[in-house]
C-alpha cells in the first residue's frame, strides 16, 4: 500500500497511482537532517529520517511502517544503523534519540540539523 501525508504529517493511504506520482514528484519527504562535522568543518556523518511512503511492514504490523532513519558516514562501525517506525511524532522522537546517541559516539563533533516536514506544517 502507497501513502502520503497531509498538511500535519499524518499519513493517509493512496491507491491512485498517478495521484501518488505526482505526489512523490514533488512532495518533500524528509522529517530530519543532522549533519556533524569534524573541528576543521568537515563534514563526518549524517543522520537522515525520511517518509518512505511505502508501508516496509509489508501489512503485517498493526500500522504501516512508513518512517525510516539510517546513518551515512563511511564509517563501517557506524554506518549500518537503521530503524523504523509508523508515526511522524515517533520519526521525530527516533531521529532525536539517533543524533544524540551518535553525538556522544563522535564526541568533539558540531550538529545542524533540520526538520523540513516540520517547518513546512508549521508555515501551513
Amino acid at each position: 500500500m502507497f501513502y502520503i501525508l497531509d498538511k500535519n504529517n499524518q499519513p493517509y493511504p493512496m491507491d491512485n497511482m498517478r495521484a501518488f506520482g505526482l505526489y512523490m514528484a514533488g512532495a518533500e519527504r524528509s522529517v530530519g537532517i543532522s549533519v556533524f562535522s569534524d573541528p576543521d568543518g568537515n563534514e563526518i556523518a549524517r543522520v537522515s529520517t525520511v517518509f518512505l511512503a511505502i508501508d516496509h511492514g509489508h501489512g503485517l504490523e498493526e500500522f504501516p511502517v512508513l518512517f525510516e532513519t539510517m546513518i551515512f558516514s563511511g564509517n563501517k562501525d557506524i554506518d549500518d544503523y537503521q530503524e523504523r517506525c509508523c508515526f511522524y511524532v515517533d520519526a521525530l522522537e527516533m531521529h532525536d534519540r539517533v543524533v544524540e546517541d551518535l553525538s556522544i559516539k563522535l564526541g568533539d563533533a558540531t550538529v545542524e540539523t533540520a526538520y523540513p516536514l516540520k517547518e513546512l506544517s508549521e508555515k501551513a
